[in-house]
């Protein structure tokens, strides 16, 4: 079998996913996203949101269409 570096994609999933200890892995990575992606993420108002200096130079500038600006 060639060195995992050289497998199609679709095959070193599966490589991957036959080994020991992955459904650990996918719980953990599972428990992750939902307490940093879905938690966190919906305590955030969008007050916090416009009031934050990433989110007024970067991502305001592109929802307004606008380009990159500083304050």
């Amino acid at each position: 079998m060639p060195n995992w570096w050289n497998l199609p994609f679709r095959d070193f999933v599966v490589k991957e996913v036959m080994r020991p200890g992955f459904r650990e892995f996918a719980v953990g990575a599972a428990v992750v996203f939902f307490g940093l992606g879905l938690k966190i993420n919906a305590g955030i108002t969008d007050k916090d949101r416009e009031e934050s200096p990433y989110y007024q130079d970067f991502l305001a500038p592109k929802k307004e269409g606008g380009a990159h600006g500083h304050h």
